[in-house]
C-alpha cells in the first residue's frame, strides 16, 4: 500500500504542474472572453442610446400634430355645443311666441294675396 501512495504522489507531482498550466489558460480564455463580452455590451449600450435620442426626437416631432388634433376636436366640441344651444333656444323661442308668430305669418299672406290679384280679375279689368 505504500508503494501505491508513493506511486500516486509522484503522478501527482508531475501531473500538478500541467493540470494547474492547463487550468490557468482556461481562466486566461476566460477572462478574454468575459473582457469582449463586455466590450460588446458597451458598444450596444452606446448604440441603444443613440437609438434612443432618435425616438425621442421622433415622438416629439409627433407630438405637435397630435397638440392640433387634440385643439381641433375641443374646437368641434365647443362649435357642437353652441349648435345644440342655438336649437334649442330656438326651439323654446318658437315655442313661447308660437301665436305671435302664427299671427304674423296669416297677415303676411292676407297682405300677399291683396297685393297680387287673381289673373282672371285682370282679364276683367281690362
Amino acid at each position: 500500500m505504500d508503494q501505491f501512495i508513493n506511486a500516486a504522489y509522484l503522478l501527482a507531482i508531475e501531473l500538478l504542474p500541467i493540470i494547474g498550466v492547463v487550468v490557468l489558460i482556461m481562466v486566461i480564455v476566460l477572462i478574454v472572453k468575459t473582457i469582449k463580452l463586455t466590450q460588446k455590451t458597451i458598444d450596444t449600450l452606446d448604440r441603444s442610446h443613440t437609438t434612443l435620442d432618435l425616438v425621442d426626437k421622433s415622438i416629439e416631432k409627433v407630438q405637435v400634430p397630435l397638440d392640433s388634433a387634440v385643439k381641433i376636436s375641443h374646437t368641434v366640441d365647443d362649435v357642437h355645443d353652441a349648435t345644440v344651444k342655438a336649437v334649442s333656444d330656438s326651439a323654446a323661442y318658437l315655442k313661447r311666441n308660437k301665436e305671435a308668430i302664427k299671427n304674423k305669418v296669416d297677415d303676411l299672406l292676407k297682405k300677399n294675396k291683396k297685393d297680387h290679384k287673381d289673373p282672371q280679375d285682370m282679364n276683367e279689368v281690362l
